[in-house]
């Protein structure tokens, strides 16, 4: 799946798992809230896919 400006995500699933694992380990300390941005990013590009077809 490809994300403007994330360029091509080859495995979804781990994408969003490394991600979440990720922030909520790290929830409230400095460098966790570009992984939340690019969740939202990613979600934001499923929902505009889903509503496209």
């Amino acid at each position: 799946m490809a994300i403007p400006d994330l360029g091509v995500i080859s495995d979804l699933r781990l994408f969003v798992s490394s991600h979440l694992s990720f922030a909520m380990a790290n929830f409230g300390k400095n460098g966790f809230l570009p992984y939340i941005d690019r969740l939202q990013q990613v979600r934001r590009a499923l929902e505009a896919k889903s509503g496209s077809s």
